[in-house]
């Protein structure tokens, strides 16, 4: 019997040591195994330092600080190949010191990590481990170590560990020493490149007696046959060992079960398991081999023959591992999940399953499977947070990208996605300081119709967020999907924690928002103490929060437990006064308390006397206000505290018919699309009359969700019942854009022109882009009459806002000559060049045509001319080096850059009216032809663009920029702000005009120059 199975250096001398330690015992063995001894020892024995050769080598190029962090890495290691588990970035680490420091390596060193690269990295994928395998060998040779036999033996066990392919005859041939017997046996388990080509001719010499013949080789030749599925060589290696009388036949029914395994012969290999026990790991090579040969269906029956009651992890993770590098996944599943544990271990089998996941993920497994492989762990096992776990695992392993797909195709599957999901997202965030990308993962929960909740916002968006202005940030939030319902209260409560009362304030009014007292009494309380400022404490108490909603007592009794201050006995007295003037009150039962704690503060008789008369000015009888779950006025109700007042009213009978109304608009501004049909039922039912702001509401959320037959009949009815209301701009508008998306570009006409009474809200105009774009793509004849529609119904006062339509609209229908004559006539009669970066490239674009090539230059020529005259040579310079970008011109754009002054603040001037394609395609065009004397400053360029993105939510685009400047070496801007103004500002270059962007579909339309 040999001593290891796997000629493990590290294994073997553990009993050396033991020897040599204790003095008892006395090994007689082999050159090779005296080596070990004399190696592991070191190795095993941190109290013994080996290192000394390496470390002065070491010492002689870095500082000693590095070599004593050196010194300790390799130590760490030592210590972890106790537990046959190593750590993947200490083994890095150590990889990494000898390369960059090019110094000498120890035997043992070399060794150690040779070994530490194999089975020791049990949790890592065989694609790592196989590199890192390489890296070491690559380093020796490269360090001009003296190989000895140990490290081909070391290198050949990684290989077997990490199932590497190698050309052992190649192999054969690079050895610098003589190979041994261990040797062959070593290469004979290596997966082979050439079949049985090696085995083959091992077994030849060995019949031909020119290799010596023992149990070890033997053992090595029937392994290496069986893993080709050859029976009969298995046979004749056991017939030639019983002629050449070699002793036993240890492993003749395991290889050739493996054999079995591997010619998918399931008859023969039943018949030999019933026959045999086997232990444990080598039950696990037959199951590697059954999916191998593609009969994992198999898998199953071969688990159901172990014999233990419990099975140790070490002794099947390697094969899940093999596995899932060959593509096996779902076999490796059957053995996760079949496999016995040990069920006294709690959430053992859980644990596992989370193990198994993350190493999938790791290695980029489809995706596919990943989704069968959750789906079966969630329907079989107890694991109810399992999409959470998948979520967190592929943000750790592959960042935001794979996460987002992920949360994409749960949503395809019709899993009902949770802002919990998104959690792991923002903890991402905010380890990697990348304050500017949350905005992207809010609107992808916009997109993928994900509610965001409090604890959301408090715990996960909020510290992400620059918080300096408030109010800003929270308009951002609401155009990104967070519903300003659910986001001033959160918001308000956060900026009052973090001491910012006056911020909070300032956001209420601003949002006219009122919010409930309770949650926040104990912070604004806190705040109090902090700042000692009483009167904003007062004016938020009274004018934010719900007026006589319980805090004054609760606030008093707070004011009355910190009386030892004397300050704050003014300051009660100040809160009192305040509490009178705007008739607060207290309960009966509230008011004895207080006055009993009063008399016993030590006071003078008429200080005391004033704070009593003033407890009796607000103390009543009535103490409905006074109860902390009292009645709100609906007035400041949100929208489930509306729905369970309604529920309470009608179940009392009582009238609820305003309720009801402030519900409607309330489900309708929310989108609740259940609700608002059981409402609009209860309308009919109890024939309550309808106002017209119902209406209104009711004909907006039809929009919203696409009921445009609805929509349209409930527009009839306002029109003709409520003559004299006026209807929002954008609700119109919302409606003409619908109709135009489903071709009806008649019915959207005749909207615009029949409603009249319109109200003219100054934030429309990102409605009028998609409106006008939107015709402009279904090439319709009719965008000149919606323009001059829009107009003459006051929609927009500027008439050249026009023009910059009807330009485009002739572009797309090729009628170039009426395109440039508009064109010039607006130069002409209003000195303006709308559209003007849209005729330049459709110019461009039509003279890759040969035959119009001569045209089209001139009117390029005639183009840049009209530019130049309104705005300038440097503009119309920049113009034109867009337009070339834009159509590939490579060589036009370097010679621009060479022949004129181009100024890159000018570009991104010109970037805030261009699509986001158009702008990510521009910069990549001119970063390609950017040299170190190049005018224009790539770092500028690029984080400028990157603010641009960030304000448009262009997630992708960013990414895919930030990756060519690291590839580049152009510095990404770390303070990046949350606006290209404030880089240019930084810049000490003039301020482009406000970017106004709208994203429709994935079509980005820009406010006009």
């Amino acid at each position: 019997m040999m001593l290891s199975r796997r000629y493990n250096v590290l294994f073997r001398t553990r009993m050396a040591c033991t020897a040599i330690l204790t003095n008892d015992l006395m090994f007689r063995t082999s050159n090779l195994h005296k080596n070990c001894v004399a190696h592991s020892y070191c190795i095993a024995n941190p109290y013994v330092n080996k290192f000394n050769v390496n470390t002065r080598s070491l010492s002689s190029t870095v500082d000693g600080n590095i070599v004593e962090d050196h010194k300790t890495k390799i130590l760490t290691v030592n210590a972890s190949v106790d537990s046959n588990d190593v750590s993947l970035n200490l083994v890095i680490s150590i990889i990494d010191d000898f390369e960059k420091n090019d110094s000498s390596i120890t035997e043992i060193s070399s060794l150690m990590l040779l070994y530490s690269c194999g089975s020791m990295l049990k949790n890592e994928p065989l694609n790592i481990r196989q590199e890192l395998v390489n890296r070491v060998w690559n380093l020796l040779k490269r360090a001009k170590c003296q190989l000895t036999i140990n490290h081909y033996h070391a290198l050949l066990q990684s290989y077997i560990d990490n199932d590497q392919m190698i050309d052992q005859n190649q192999f054969l041939e690079d050895m610098t020493v003589k190979p041994e017997c261990d040797t062959y046996s070593l290469l004979l388990r290596v997966p082979s490149t050439d079949n049985s080509g090696f085995a083959d001719s091992i077994l030849s010499k060995l019949e031909q007696n020119s290799l010596p013949i023992d149990q070890k080789i033997c053992n090595a030749l029937m392994h290496a046959y069986a893993m080709s599925g050859n029976v009969e060589k298995i046979i004749r290696i056991a017939q030639l060992m019983e002629e050449k009388n070699v002793e036993g036949l240890p492993s003749l029914e395991t290889n050739l079960m493996y054999a079995y395994a591997r010619n998918g012969d399931i008859g023969a290999l039943t018949d030999a398991l019933k026959n045999t026990v086997l232990p444990v790991p080598h039950i696990m090579n037959l199951v590697k081999h059954l999916s191998l040969s593609k009969n994992g269906m198999h898998i199953p029956t071969v688990l159901n023959h172990i014999q233990s009651v419990t099975v140790k992890r070490e002794d099947f993770i390697n094969t899940v591992l093999q596995l899932i590098h060959a593509d096996h996944v779902l076999d490796a599943y059957e053995i996760v999940t079949r496999v016995p544990l040990d069920e006294k271990l709690e959430d053992a089998r859980k644990a596992l399953l989370s193990q198994f996941l993350e190493t999938i993920i790791k290695a980029n497994k489809n995706r596919n499977t990943v989704k069968k492989i959750v789906n079966s762990i969630k329907e079989n096992y107890s694991y109810p947070n399992i999409w959470n776990k998948v979520i967190e695992l592929a943000v750790e392993q592959n960042g935001e990208e794979l996460a987002f797909k992920i949360l994409d195709e749960m949503k395809a599957m019709g899993v009902t996605l949770k802002a919990e999901y998104f959690h792991p997202l923002f903890l991402y965030i905010q380890k990697q300081n990348f304050k500017r990308d949350i905005y992207p993962v809010l609107k992808w929960m916009h997109t993928l119709d994900v509610e965001i909740d409090t604890e959301t916002l408090v715990n996960y968006v909020f510290p992400c967020i620059d918080l300096r202005n408030a109010c800003t940030e929270a308009r951002r939030l609401c155009n990104h999907g967070v519903k300003s319902g659910n986001l001033i209260e959160p918001l308000a409560k956060y900026l009052i924690d973090s001491g910012k009362l006056a911020d909070s304030m300032h956001l209420c009014t601003v949002f006219r928002k009122k919010i409930d007292c309770q949650p926040i009494l104990q912070s604004l309380y806190e705040y109090y103490r902090e700042t000692s400022n009483i009167d904003i404490c007062i004016n938020f108490l009274f004018h934010i929060t719900y007026n006589g909603y319980g805090f004054t007592a609760m606030f008093i009794n707070k004011f009355l437990k910190d009386s030892n201050k004397p300050e704050i006995i003014d300051d009660l007295y100040k809160f009192l006064i305040a509490s009178k003037h705007y008739k607060a009150i207290i309960s009966i039962v509230d008011a004895k308390y207080i006055e009993r704690e009063i008399l016993n503060l030590d006071l003078t008789k008429d200080f005391k006397k004033q704070l009593l008369l003033l407890i009796s000015n607000i103390k009543q009888d009535v103490t409905d206000n006074c109860n902390t779950k009292a009645y709100i006025h609906p007035q400041y109700m949100n929208l489930d505290q509306l729905r369970a007042h309604f529920d309470e009213l009608k179940a009392k009978s009582k009238n609820h018919r305003g309720t009801l109304r402030r519900l409607f608009m309330a489900a309708c501004h929310h989108n609740q699309v259940e609700l608002v049909n059981q409402l609009t039922q209860e309308m009919n039912t109890c024939k309550f009359d309808w106002t017209a702001g119902m209406r209104l509401n009711l004909f907006d959320h039809y929009v919203k969700n696409g009921k445009i037959e609805e929509a349209l009949s409930e527009l009839t009815e306002i029109q003709s019942k409520f003559k004299d209301c006026t209807i929002d701009n954008f609700k119109v508008l919302r409606c003409a854009i619908l109709l135009v998306k489903l071709g009806r570009i008649d019915d959207a006409l005749d909207i615009i022109n029949k409603c009249t009474s319109v109200n003219h809200k100054p934030d429309a105009h990102t409605q009028i882009d998609d409106l006008l774009f939107l015709m402009i793509q279904n090439n319709s004849d009719h965008t000149s009459a919606m323009a001059t529609s829009l107009v003459n119904r006051g929609y927009y006062t500027d008439t050249l806002y026009v023009f910059r339509y009807l330009i485009m609209t002739q572009l797309l229908r090729g009628n170039i000559e009426l395109a440039i004559a508009l064109f010039t006539s607006c130069v002409k009669d209003f000195n303006k060049t709308p559209a003007k970066q849209e005729v330049l490239v459709e110019l461009m674009k039509l003279s890759s045509n040969p035959s119009m090539k001569s045209d089209c230059d001139c009117l390029v020529e005639k183009v840049y001319e009209l530019i130049k005259k309104v705005h300038g040579k440097r503009i119309a310079d920049v113009n034109l080096l867009i337009a070339f970008a834009l159509c590939d011109k490579v060589l036009e754009v370097k010679d621009l850059l060479k022949t004129s002054v181009i100024q890159d603040f000018l570009i991104s001037r010109q970037f805030a009216y261009l699509t986001n394609d158009d702008v990510m395609k521009s910069t990549l065009v001119i970063l390609k032809v950017l040299d170190n004397k190049s005018q224009i400053s790539p770092e500028f360029l690029c984080n400028t663009v990157l603010c641009i993105c960030e304000n448009r939510g262009d997630y992708e685009h960013a990414m895919e920029l930030e990756k060519q400047m690291k590839e580049k070496n152009i510095k990404i801007d770390k303070s990046l702000q949350k606006n290209s103004t404030k880089i240019l500002k930084s810049n000490k270059y003039p301020v482009p005009p406000v970017i106004v962007d709208k994203i429709e579909g994935n079509e980005i339309v820009q406010k006009t120059n």
